[in-house]
């Protein structure tokens, strides 16, 4: 048994994936163009993630030798556990691409069956599998025999509302041998529009064996409290609610282990965002990274004192220095203009973070005693609780 975290440390039921487990039963969901090394980084940093997944990588372009998929493959010390999520419609080719993700040092491989993206289900691959149960068939039982780490499956409810098809995937999934399946309940109609529709959880995880992971409208600690105690899923999911808080998991784990928790003060996220800037700019060309870091940094700073001025600021910088002195002069103390619970809201029908609310409720300030991480930052050591 391969093991991940201890249950001193992160109390609660662990996410058990054939020969793993793995504390705390926290996911970050692969997000196309994000979940890239840096920010993997930032969340494996942060020290309260389980299992971290990589953004999508096309098979069709890993197996044909395109450099901007095998950079992708490319991955760093410290980053296990971790699954390589593939993305592709023909089995051969999604057989071999299996392989060389576990080549490249996966500890799972994740199948990409929800994607919404129009060019994306017309090669069948994505969300497109969710109609297509004999190629589905093919393409996971190819790579079941191409590799001996644990496969994994990420789908979605259906194609559309009236195509419910998430049971019977899964069932196929789990025969075709896939060691846990994740599940975003949301048809490939409504994309990422609407509400999650949890109650898709709990019937794939009455559907099969294996262990079930939710994904979906997962913002806060409360959320992913009220996801597990509603659908009895395996493990939680977090994707677009991490980027504007990538200290949610730390937030679940405190809630869960002392009953309270705390979001990070506004020095702590000026030093995130320079500590994962810094990594960018070891491993991307200046205008890359500082395109990059424009989107984190706009998140990040959301009810920051100073953040307003920084995303203004960083809209017209170009040199990387001058974005650090941005964020070094910016960014300061004060108190955060967010609702303590919620932290800042995200529109998801325009994909970006919407309005904030400043409100104090009753406890909240109890949240700073809280178990402490240590971010090292450079020339800085950040204090964190989780």
């Amino acid at each position: 048994m391969r093991t991940f975290g201890t249950a001193e440390q992160f109390p609660g039921r662990p996410l058990k994936v054939a020969d793993w487990e793995i504390r705390p039963n926290l996911v970050m969901a692969p997000l196309a163009g994000l979940t890239d090394p840096y920010f993997r980084g930032v969340v494996r940093d942060l020290g309260a993630c389980g299992l971290i997944v990589t953004e999508m990588i096309s098979s069709e372009a890993l197996t044909r030798g395109q450099d901007k998929e095998l950079r992708k493959m490319k991955l760093r010390q410290n980053e296990s556990p971790l699954s390589i999520q593939l993305i592709g419609g023909n089995p051969q080719r999604m057989a071999e691409a299996a392989a060389m993700a576990e080549a490249a040092g996966a500890d799972f491989v994740d199948v990409n069956m929800g994607c919404p993206v129009r060019k994306v289900v017309k090669g069948n691959a994505g969300a497109a599998l969710m109609r297509d149960a004999d190629r589905a068939e093919d393409l996971l039982t190819r790579m079941k025999k191409a590799i001996k780490v644990p496969l994994t499956v990420k789908i979605r409810a259906g194609w559309k509302h009236e195509e419910r098809s998430a049971g019977a995937m899964a069932r196929l999934a789990e025969a075709c041998g896939a060691a846990a399946i994740a599940v975003h309940p949301r048809s490939r109609a409504q994309g990422f529009r609407g509400g999650a529709d949890w109650s898709v959880i709990r019937e794939v995880r009455e559907s099969v064996q294996i262990p079930v992971i939710g994904n979906g409208d997962v913002r806060t600690v409360e959320d992913a409290d009220r996801m597990e105690a509603e659908t009895g899923c395996d493990g939680v999911m977090i994707g677009r609610g991490a980027l504007l808080n990538p200290f949610i998991f730390n937030q679940i784990v405190s809630q869960r282990s002392r009953g309270a928790y705390r979001w990070l003060t506004p020095v702590e996220i000026r030093d995130l965002i320079l500590k994962q800037f810094h990594a960018i700019l070891q491993g991307e060309e200046p205008k890359n990274a500082m395109h990059k870091m424009r989107t984190f940094a706009g998140w990040y700073s959301r009810g920051v004192p100073g953040g307003a001025e920084l995303r203004r600021r960083i809209n017209h910088i170009k040199d990387p220095q001058e974005f650090i002195e941005a964020v070094e002069t910016t960014l300061h103390a004060g108190d955060l203009d967010l609702d303590p619970r919620r932290g800042p809201s995200y529109n998801s029908a325009r994909g970006r973070s919407g309005g904030l609310r400043s409100r104090q409720l009753p406890g909240a300030e109890e949240s700073q005693e809280a178990p402490e991480f240590q971010i090292q930052t450079g020339a800085r050591t950040c204090q964190t609780a989780s």
